[in-house]
């Protein structure tokens, strides 16, 4: 928007109106009518920080504490910094182009974003070996691919590069933070701040998101070993790794089943009746496809 008469930004998304709350069931916690009242946090954090990019965190500290009580906003703007790395950590490491080719609150891929990547066709949601053989988007990370060759080659990794084990490292333990503040903020929650739930809720269900990209990351670093090497260790390993990632999935199931209902989304719709609405845990067969493709893997020649 660089035209001398354009003040201001454009803000997405142009398949979502955030009107009426279409995706959130009914529930003592809902507290809201509309949308853009429960996201309120985005349109404050875009609409102070774009006017003043120094605006401090006390400020969106402040809110929380004016809307869930006094102590609660300090936690609640750590666990936010924390939970919102992950969708930008798979967004940098798994290669796009736009924004239709990946929904990373779902682990989804809709087409083919990478020339030199794979993609099976199986559905939209990124199997284990889409995942492994694809590009980085950032080239600061190295890919599965690159990081095992390199190690078994013995290769010094310059220290500005991200391997995928310290990619993993780093996002559980984000994760676990995350989790462990959710944990230390539900004593707050109140028939006078019903909400906080729901917010507790979707920070834990991004801390579970983060456990499950962690643990898909080293899987694929032992799946990938196993074919260049056909050490059976570590296809035990990847198959193990992949059934905690199975585990995190259902954590959230868990958190959502129950509050959102299966909504439509133009990234799945296109892959037939199937696949006309999203939800977590419409997607979980293909998080246990992932174990299979592990089992079947083969060494390669």
């Amino acid at each position: 928007n660089s035209h001398d008469y354009v003040n201001g930004y454009f803000i997405g998304s142009e398949g979502y109106i955030p009107a009426m709350d279409y995706s959130h069931k009914p529930s003592a916690v809902k507290t809201w009518q509309y949308a853009f009242e429960k996201q309120w946090l985005f349109y404050k954090v875009w609409g102070r920080l774009l006017y003043d990019a120094s605006t401090p965190d006390e400020v969106f500290a402040d809110a929380f504490d004016v809307r869930y009580g006094a102590g609660t906003g300090s936690s609640l703007v750590v666990a936010y910094k924390l939970a919102g790395k992950m969708p930008l950590r798979l967004a940098s490491f798994h290669r796009s182009t736009w924004d239709y080719t990946l929904y990373a609150e779902g682990f989804l891929s809709a087409e083919p974003s990478s020339p030199n990547g794979s993609f099976d066709r199986t559905s939209p949601f990124i199997s284990i070996n889409e995942f492994i053989n694809h590009e980085t988007l950032d080239p600061a990370m190295l890919s599965i691919p690159q990081y095992v060759r390199g190690l078994a080659s013995k290769t010094a990794f310059p220290k500005e590069m991200t391997t995928p084990q310290a990619l993993a490292d780093a996002s559980e333990r984000d994760s676990r933070r995350v989790l462990a503040l959710v944990d230390s903020l539900r004593p707050q929650v109140s028939d006078f701040t019903g909400a906080l739930a729901s917010e507790l809720d979707d920070l834990a269900t991004w801390g579970y998101l983060g456990l499950y990209f962690a643990d898909k990351l080293r899987a694929g670093i032992a799946l990938e070993t196993y074919r260049a090497t056909g050490a059976p260790l570590e296809k035990a390993k990847a198959v193990g790794l992949l059934e905690k990632c199975l585990a995190h999935w259902d954590q959230v199931v868990s958190f959502t089943k129950d509050r959102y209902m299966p909504t439509p989304h133009v990234s799945t719709q296109r892959w037939g009746e199937e696949y006309q609405t999203f939800s977590w845990e419409h997607f979980r067969p293909q998080v246990q496809r992932d174990i299979e493709l592990a089992k079947a893997a083969e060494r390669e020649s």
